[in-house]
């Protein structure tokens, strides 16, 4: 099971897939798992989202339900002790995920980061 999970709704996102992907492998902490949810994309975002090749991503497509509705599928299907959510226009820091799991491992009473 993975410590954080990171939870990305998207919908076209063709053209931040790439970016995105690049900076959540790029964590310097490793253990997480990345739920994708395709909301119904009509751009090439499925095509790039099951090319991702990292045990840790899960991809799930759906059709177009909104962008709520989709976080709330990844809530459903999240492990980790932590979640996060994430946008697919979005870009973390190469130690983002490290510096909130050591905050809230340190932190037992703080429920958000």
């Amino acid at each position: 099971m993975a410590r954080i999970s990171i939870i990305t709704p998207v919908f076209n996102g063709e053209s931040f897939v790439m970016e995105a992907a690049d900076s959540i492998l790029s964590q310097s902490y490793r253990d997480w798992e990345w739920i994708i949810i395709n909301d119904g994309s009509t751009d090439g975002t499925a095509t790039l989202l099951n090319g991702l090749q990292d045990q840790r991503i899960r991809v799930i497509h759906q059709n177009n339900a909104g962008a709520s509705a989709a976080r709330n599928v990844g809530l459903d299907r999240a492990c980790g002790a932590y979640v996060t959510f994430f946008d697919i226009d979005d870009l973390l820091p190469p130690d983002a995920l490290e510096l909130r799991a050591v905050y809230l491992d340190a932190q037992p009473e703080v429920d958000i980061v």
